[in-house]
């Protein structure tokens, strides 16, 4: 097998609209298989050449050169290269508020994980650079979170049925983002909606309706999303217990904190940490 496969997580200066997780590039043997595995962050697989399948949501797709699929936080999934035409792929892991707007834009969710590149080798091109810039020294940061937007730019150019962008103004905006920050600083201790509309001396209606006008979610379940799914990453790479686990996303009551989760994974936290393969405590970080 031959392989360059680099693992990065930018913890230089952390960017709350989209920051780079991990990227890589590998030619596979035939019928290697991975999965079924959750993920807790975004992440999508380019094919350069060679073919292979792709399974989620009990659907299964047959990827080929110039195509690619996206894999959602918590959601199972299986990818096998094929027996005689083994793929070459590339991924790019990414996190941020604003990723799943970009890819709504893309047109690209769980329930439509596949897209075909029409316009070239841009695409191919550009997350080549991106894995040659993880070598480069210190302040490789700002360019590899360039190159993730340069990505980004080409998949939602891609798609031709793009949305309108909603419009805000520049303080709108600052709200949107101050309260973001403010929630992924603080979501272990025990906040409010309130308190981030205190923090950023805004009414707390005003914050609600631009929260659901920008990115078409209340406040409340933005900053229940973002602790579950700090939860959801602790209970898959710990062996913490869930009272532990419950203190350290912001809640002091295992109770509240179990039945939370139960309403957002529909399982118990102790279920949910069952049901995850034993090859998910194996697989290499840089997430093939």
């Amino acid at each position: 097998m031959s392989t360059n496969k680099i693992d990065f997580l930018n913890k230089k200066r952390y960017n709350i609209d989209l920051n780079l997780y991990t990227c890589g590039h590998e030619k596979c043997p035939p019928s290697m298989r991975i999965g079924p595995i959750p993920r807790y962050h975004y992440i999508i697989h380019y094919v350069v050449s060679g073919k292979g399948t792709f399974e989620i949501n009990n659907q299964i797709y047959c990827v080929g050169p110039g195509q690619g699929f996206l894999i959602e936080p918590d959601i199972l999934t299986t990818y096998e290269s094929d027996s005689e035409e083994p793929w070459e792929y590339m991924w790019i892991g990414f996190v941020g508020s604003k990723a799943k707007e970009y890819l709504d834009r893309a047109n690209l969710s769980s329930h439509s994980p596949i897209f075909t590149y029409h316009k070239g080798d841009a695409l191919e091109r550009c997350l080549s650079q991106t894995v040659k810039n993880l070598t480069l020294g210190r302040n490789n940061d700002i360019l590899l979170n360039s190159n993730l937007y340069e990505f980004m730019y080409l998949l939602v150019d891609n798609n031709d049925t793009t949305p309108p962008i909603p419009t805000l103004g520049k303080a709108q905006q600052a709200y949107i983002e101050q309260a973001m920050l403010f929630c992924e600083n603080n979501f272990h201790t025990a906040i409010t909606v309130q308190d981030v509309a205190d923090h950023i001396k805004i009414n707390r209606t005003y914050l609600n309706k631009l929260f659901h006008e920008y990115i078409g979610k209340s406040p409340k379940q933005f900053l229940m999303e973002l602790r579950m799914n700090k939860a959801c990453k602790l209970l898959l790479e710990t062996g913490l217990d869930v009272y532990t686990i419950a203190t350290e996303v912001g809640y002091h009551n295992q109770f509240q904190f179990s039945k939370i989760f139960k309403k957002y994974k529909s399982v118990s936290p102790s279920e949910y940490r069952r049901q995850v393969p034993t090859e998910w405590f194996l697989i290499d970080p840089s997430e093939r």
